[in-house]
């Protein structure tokens, strides 16, 4: 897997933050900046083939999923995103982790 794919959800959701506050001029959120941050730093640790950074990735997956749960007008979207996030971290994690079992290195 090229060491670039780690950075996908990062690249998506920064890219649409910031056209979001480009075109709708809405004001910048400090809990969308805790998203970006842990989705850097779950990339971050994924290139390092750091298995366990995919758990730092999941958590904003698992917030969408709860919000969506709340929200009645955009639940069912922020339940298909975080399902998405959720879904690639594990399997990101579970590739790294079968990778490095087999080259005989733990974490």
């Amino acid at each position: 897997m090229k060491k670039i794919l780690y950075y996908i959800p990062f690249i998506a959701f920064m890219t649409l933050y910031l056209a979001v506050i480009c075109i709708g001029g809405l004001s910048f959120e400090y809990t969308v900046f805790l998203f970006l941050a842990a989705l850097l730093c779950a990339g971050i640790l994924l290139h390092k083939h750091i298995w366990l950074g995919g758990l730092i990735g999941i958590i904003p997956g698992i917030i969408f999923i709860e919000n969506g749960t709340h929200n009645v007008k955009l639940g069912e979207q922020e339940i298909i995103v975080g399902s998405c996030l959720v879904l690639y971290y594990l399997v990101c994690m579970i590739y790294i982790f079968i990778k490095k079992r087999k080259g005989g290195k733990w974490i």
